[in-house]
């Protein structure tokens, strides 16, 4: 449904049953969005045509995507392979970043440390994040970290 606004049309670009949780990155092209939905990744055209649920896994969180500079893949963060009780005071804190394809394919774990890595933003070959891993006074304090990649 479109609504007037004093600057031109509102449109939902989202589907009626979904809200986006958190996050959502426009592709660098400007033709689709990517955005988390219920603990999963999913991709729409901006148009709002074309829904793609990009990760379906029980039990398992994942979200906040952004889009790669070419626009060709996805960093996002999950708590897939999550060490259950190695955290002695958060259950929070074994998040970390996630890269696919746009299609959802080639799912690659980027960092592996029992952590809370979170909020990717990829820029050229970096990504950045925030993430636990500094502690400060027995409290986790989120930094921004750079990972510099380089081809396998």
């Amino acid at each position: 449904m479109d609504e007037p606004s004093a600057r031109g049309m509102l449109k939902r670009v989202s589907p009626e049953q979904s809200f986006v949780n958190y996050k959502f990155c426009i592709s660098p092209d400007g033709e689709k969005i990517v955005f988390s939905y219920k603990a999963d990744i999913w991709l729409i055209d901006a148009d709002g045509r074309n829904l793609m649920q990009l990760t379906n896994t029980e039990d398992i969180w994942e979200g906040l995507p952004s889009y790669s500079n070419d626009g060709e893949c996805i960093v996002y963060t999950s708590d897939e392979g999550k060490q259950s009780g190695k955290s002695s005071h958060n259950k929070y804190n074994d998040f970390n970043i996630w890269l696919m394809e746009e299609d959802g394919r080639n799912k690659v774990q980027i960092t592996e440390l029992n952590s809370w890595d979170s909020w990717p933003i990829m820029f050229n070959d970096n990504i950045f994040f925030l993430s636990g891993r500094a502690k400060q006074s027995k409290k986790e304090v989120q930094r921004i970290w750079k990972l510099e990649m380089r081809d396998n």
